[in-house]
């Protein structure tokens, strides 16, 4: 660990070789600017600008902060080399100017570093950005380093500390405000043939005229024609963005900054060099930032209107590709647009649709709810919702949903959106639910009824008198009225099935199945308790009642005509006491009832007393 930490320590002090080769190439670069600005010093050194103010600046925005320390002591020793052995200077001026041009570059890459994202680098993308960067990050730090230069100038030398101050401030204002945005705009770029060559070749050839003969007259005020560059930097600005201005601020500033020296400036009575200059210089700065503004605020209006180019065409994208239907009608319900989806399944398009209206495709028992909701949605401004079936021009009805809205204030076609959804399928497929729910619920009745019916006598089964018998029970308890119950078999039904077969038993079974449902009283329950016996329960029925019931149900089997033997039936009446906890003992009591009936020659009626003891009708 400890290893490696000092590696790491040793690599942000020692760059790579490719930082190598870029701190050499920023080196070389600075020289060049300095030998460039020296060439354009008028007499008693006044420089008009200082080119390697502005690429010390640019080299600490573009270049990653770990290379900071490398860059200074590279300047440090550009600037040794231009002023001690170039220029003669001592080399405590020529520190001074270092310390002045490393505050000027360090604050105001740190200024832009602040309004860019980590990671990112400055750029003069938009408006705000090239104001920061010309009266932030360039005017403050270079009238601070103006303001050290010229304590070191006039403390060393007897040079006037004003004069100092504003010619440094000018030069180096001007070097930045030139050339750090040529670095910024170009220094992350890949070379590419440019576009429109031959209208670059016009704007550069324009701009030397314009600038060239601003220089015929020898009135200093002969410099006013220049200003008609402006108009020229506006077209260059319209036609190449931030790209030609850099480019052309380049060349205007070259020519005139050339051009001035040439001619010394034309020179006005009463007026110092160095005032002379400074006009020159704010010159300049004035039109470079405004043809910066210009460029910025163009290529900020162009990225603004392609985006929001791009985003409707993303939106013309989705609208033609989606499934849902979305049409654009006038008031009167005029087609005006439609995607395609609609001109897929309507058939119609704007086109051909100049006799219709929107209305002529619902569907006559819808055009009520359409005509009500379209006018809500008009006059109240608000949404709407409306389910209805369009007519395709093929003749086919559609199901949709719509959903309607109103164009947003201010739209030069004023009328209504609306986003219709095809249901027919799942309208189908509703209309089919409920038909498999109807049919479901029938077939659970069919099923509820045979869990309960006998299948061969077509009355209720053992479990449904089971289950109703509990109920009764329970009711006539909490009631205290009295239940009845009815158990009954068939005379002598084995025989009958050894001497007749079994399905002359089973047509005795059924028959004897109606006797017992025709006797029997709506609310009575009528049961095959299985086999041959059958049974009737008696809800608020007493004893005698019930007996009476079960006798006219006897006499009814015995007198019905039969096509075989005759058939009897043995029945067996109880009815449920107060000392009966369950249901069982009822059916016991009933059980006894019905074997008395059996052991007493069968055909007739017995039933239990209160005191257990045997009441009887015989036949």
């Amino acid at each position: 660990m400890i290893r490696a930490s000092i590696s790491q320590q040793l690599r942000r002090l020692f760059p790579s070789f490719r930082g190598c080769i870029a701190l050499l190439l920023f080196l070389c670069a600075w020289l060049a600017g300095a030998y460039l600005g020296m060439q354009l010093f008028f007499k008693d050194d006044i420089a008009t600008i200082w080119p390697p103010s502005g690429i010390y600046l640019a080299g600490l925005i573009i270049a990653p902060t770990r290379l900071w320390p490398a860059m200074i002591a590279t300047v440090w020793c550009a600037s040794t080399i231009c002023h001690v052995f170039w220029h003669d200077l001592p080399l405590s001026i020529s520190s001074a100017v270092w310390l002045a041009n490393t505050i000027e570059a360090v604050l105001g890459a740190l200024i832009l570093r602040g309004r860019t994202s980590e990671g990112q680098t400055f750029t003069l993308s938009n408006l705000t950005n090239v104001l920061t960067f010309s009266c932030v990050a360039v005017l403050l730090p270079t009238c601070l380093g103006g303001y050290i230069a010229a304590i070191a100038f006039s403390t060393i030398t007897d040079a006037n500390f004003w004069i100092v101050w504003h010619v440094w401030w000018s030069a180096t204002t001007l070097g930045a405000l030139i050339v750090a945005p040529f670095f910024l705009v170009f220094g992350n770029q890949k070379f590419k043939i440019p576009r429109r060559l031959s209208e670059i070749c016009e704007a550069g050839i324009a701009s030397i005229a314009v600038v060239g003969l601003s220089f015929l007259s020898t009135d200093l005020y002969g410099l006013t024609a220049i200003y008609s560059t402006f108009l020229l930097m506006l077209w260059i600005a319209l036609r190449f963005e931030m790209r030609g201005v850099v480019l052309a601020n380049l060349a205007t500033t070259a020519i005139v900054l050339w051009k001035s020296t040439q001619s010394e400036v034309p020179i006005h009575p009463g007026m110092l060099l160095s005032d002379q200059i400074l006009i020159v210089q704010v010159f300049l700065e004035l039109l470079t930032i405004s043809h910066l503004t210009f460029a910025a605020a163009i290529t900020e209006r162009r990225c603004a209107w392609e985006t929001s180019a791009l985003r409707n065409q993303r939106y013309q994208i989705l609208i033609q590709n989606t499934s849902d239907l979305m049409i654009a009608m006038t008031p009167d319900c005029k087609l005006t647009c439609a995607n395609n989806a609609w001109t897929k399944l309507i058939g119609y398009t704007p086109e051909t649709m100049n006799n219709l209206s929107v209305k002529d495709l619902i569907h006559p028992q819808d055009r009520q709810n359409w005509d009500e909701t379209i006018e809500n949605v008009w006059r109240r401004k608000q949404t709407g919702e409306l389910q209805l079936r369009i007519l395709t021009k093929q003749g086919t009805n559609v199901a949709v949903e719509c959903t309607f809205a109103v164009t947003p204030d201010g739209d030069d076609s004023p009328g209504i959106y609306s986003i219709m959804r095809d249901v027919t399928n799942r309208k189908l497929v509703e209309q089919q639910q409920i038909e498999y729910q109807r049919q479901l619920e029938a077939l659970n009745t069919q099923l509820r009824s045979m869990s309960i019916t006998d299948s061969l006598t077509l009355l209720h089964n053992r479990r449904f008198l089971q289950q109703r018998l509990d109920e009764e029970f329970i009711r006539a308890r909490r009631q205290e009225t009295p239940l009845t119950l009815l158990m009954m078999d068939v005379d002598r039904f084995k025989s009958l099935n050894d001497s007749y077969g079994h399905l002359e038993g089973d047509r005795v079974l059924c028959r004897v199945a109606e006797i017992l449902k025709m006797c029997s009283r709506p609310n009575d329950i009528v049961a095959r308790y299985g086999g041959e016996e059958f049974a009737v329960l008696l809800p608020n029925t007493d004893l005698v009642t019930g007996m009476v019931l079960a006798e006219a149900i006897r006499k009814s089997v015995e007198e019905s005509p039969w096509s075989g033997p005759q058939v009897t039936i043995s029945i067996g009446v109880a009815q449920m006491l107060p000392t009966h906890s369950d249901t069982d003992q009822l059916i016991r009591c009933a059980d006894e009832a019905l074997y008395i009936s059996k052991s007493n020659g069968r055909n007739q009626v017995n039933a239990l007393e209160v005191q257990h003891n045997a009441l009887s009708f015989n036949a």
